[in-house]
């Protein structure tokens, strides 16, 4: 029995030098993951993740709703189609053809006005977005650290200040292999 609880103590020991060295490297976001994650019965990331988590909305200065076409409240999901909808977690289904609104369901008690965490859509807008930027010239190389264009970055610590454009679109750090990898340029 002592040994168990020699055991029991030394485990504990362990976990609590862990989490004070992730808070103390700057890395409390890690306990905070494990904390909603893995003590949470979870196996990863879920779109609920935002309840838990800081971020931010971005509002649209002149939103636009999706027009409607005109076969729009007309269509409906079969049962097999439902059945593997709720197999896959979904929570909402949208169909969009020819830029009109063609059909849209949700789940779970999720409505078109739910809101939920983008993942790596957010990073497809952000490619275009930065690919429309270098077409214009507003961009000229990839490897331009991300204060140039958002200067609260070059307020934080040496590891943000590293990264740079192509870190963010490709969802690498900035370090090491930034210096392994030829200019990308327009």
């Amino acid at each position: 029995m002592r040994i168990l609880l020699k055991i029991l103590l030394w485990f504990a020991g362990i976990i609590a030098v862990l989490i004070a060295l992730c808070y103390i490297t700057g890395n409390g976001h890690i306990v905070k993951g494990v904390r909603f994650t893995y003590l949470m019965g979870r196996s990863g990331p879920e779109i609920d993740d935002r309840n838990f988590f800081a971020y931010n909305a971005i509002p649209a200065d002149d939103p636009q709703p999706w027009p409607k076409s005109p076969r729009y409240g007309k269509l409906s999901l079969t049962d097999e189609q439902i059945i593997a909808l709720q197999k896959l977690n979904t929570v909402g289904f949208v169909v969009i053809k020819n830029d009109s609104l063609l059909f849209e369901d949700y789940f779970e008690g999720w409505r078109d006005d739910s809101v939920s965490n983008s993942f790596s859509v957010a990073k497809s807008y952000i490619s275009v977005l930065v690919g429309i930027a270098m077409q214009e010239g507003k961009i000229t190389d990839l490897n331009t650290p991300v204060g140039q264009y958002l200067p609260e970055f070059d307020t934080f610590d040496e590891c943000h200040k590293k990264i740079t454009l192509w870190n963010l679109l490709t969802m690498s750090t900035g370090g090491l292999e930034r210096k392994r990898r030829k200019p990308v340029q327009r």
